[in-house]
């Protein structure tokens, strides 16, 4: 009976080996310089083991004086990429901050896009964008100016509170945005989150039906986080989600990815 226990042990431990291996080879990691403006600029490109054409792209934008490294060891969107089939490129910035007033990183993600569609062939209409921290700040930065670009923004942990991004909107987006009630860098008793994206969603819906929904006690995919989901909804088909939870602080998160996987690949832009 003992040797036979040994046995198995030692055929399990193989097994699990053998599927930890075929992990760690599931996609590839590059990193890629490409010129923007005159300036050379780096990215981490996480692609699918097997690629094909026509997959999504997520771009990524880590926070202040962090970068890619650490935006995906905490994030671990890439792992997902064998199994949901897309590709995701975590942008550096020039620095330890993002440009958030000029163009000048905003002409960066355009120029990412470019680079991906050459390279792999991404799905230009499928293409999202999630930002942590003042990466996510970048994010509120562009909407209007990637409206038609982007098919659904991801914001986490951040939002421009200094710019008023409603004013500028012309084009319905769509948004997922979550945020801890416990973030300690963008306190929501200072900072006002609910009535910012709730102005956003505003703006989105003129024009169109729109429907408010809020849902007390929401798990999310992972089940690790629960709070509050707000989900403003258009009759034309655009929508605008926020969660808010207590769990966490200020820190890129594996908790959200599969919640806002599932809600981004639903979109796409029109033809």
């Amino acid at each position: 009976m003992k040797k036979q226990q040994v046995f198995l042990s030692v055929m399990v431990a193989i097994v699990m080996m053998a599927m930890s291996s075929a992990n760690a080879l599931a996609f590839k990691k590059e990193s890629i310089d490409i010129d923007v403006d005159g300036k050379s600029r780096n990215m981490i490109v996480f692609t699918p083991d097997k690629m094909k054409k026509k997959m999504p792209l997520f771009i990524i934008t880590h926070g202040m004086n962090q970068n890619p490294e650490y935006q995906y060891e905490n994030d671990k969107i890439y792992e997902m990429i064998d199994t949901a089939k897309f590709v995701v490129a975590y942008l550096r910035s020039d620095g330890n901050t993002w440009d958030v007033r000029g163009d000048k990183d905003l002409n960066f993600v355009e120029k990412t896009m470019e680079e991906m569609y050459n390279r792999y062939k991404i799905n230009k209409r499928r293409i999202y964008w999630s930002g942590f921290s003042m990466g996510s700040m970048l994010i509120y930065r562009g909407l209007e100016r990637f409206a038609d670009k982007v098919a659904c923004f991801a914001p986490t942990s951040g939002f421009l509170f200094h710019y008023e991004p409603w004013a500028d909107l012309t084009k319905k987006v769509n948004i997922i945005h979550h945020q801890s009630t416990h973030d300690s860098v963008f306190p929501l008793d200072r900072f006002d989150l609910y009535d910012y994206v709730g102005k956003v969603a505003k703006k989105n819906g003129e024009g169109t039906t729109q429907t408010y929904t809020k849902t007390e006690g929401y798990q999310s995919r992972e089940g690790d986080y629960v709070g509050t989901k707000e989900v403003w909804t258009n009759a034309d088909g655009h929508v605008i989600e926020l969660f808010t939870y207590p769990q966490g602080d200020h820190f890129p998160s594996w908790h959200n990815r599969k919640e806002i996987w599932n809600f981004v690949k639903q979109f796409s832009l029109p033809k």
